[in-house]
């Protein structure tokens, strides 16, 4: 017999709400002046705790590669595909 997990709407939502809530936190953490925006110049990753920096590693990358600066929007939405 097969074990199937099987996950409701609101089980989703309430996953959703807790990857958004958690992609804001590490926001709030790179966003060290506070503007509501992130650039590569302005991270210091030295405030970023090792594991959470190594999830994102790629996108901090990639943003720095580009020479892009992220809102909270832009930051979920990057992380999301990761």
């Amino acid at each position: 017999m097969h074990s199937t997990k099987k996950v409701n709407k609101h089980s989703e939502d309430l996953f959703e709400k807790k990857k958004a809530k958690k992609f804001e936190e590490i926001f709030k953490a790179l966003d060290s002046d506070g503007d509501g925006v992130i650039n590569s110049s302005e991270i210091d990753i030295d405030r970023i705790n090792p594991d959470i920096l190594q999830i994102i590693n790629e996108l901090l990358i990639e943003m720095e590669e580009k020479g892009k600066s992220l809102d909270l929007k832009s930051f979920s939405s990057g992380m999301s595909k990761f």
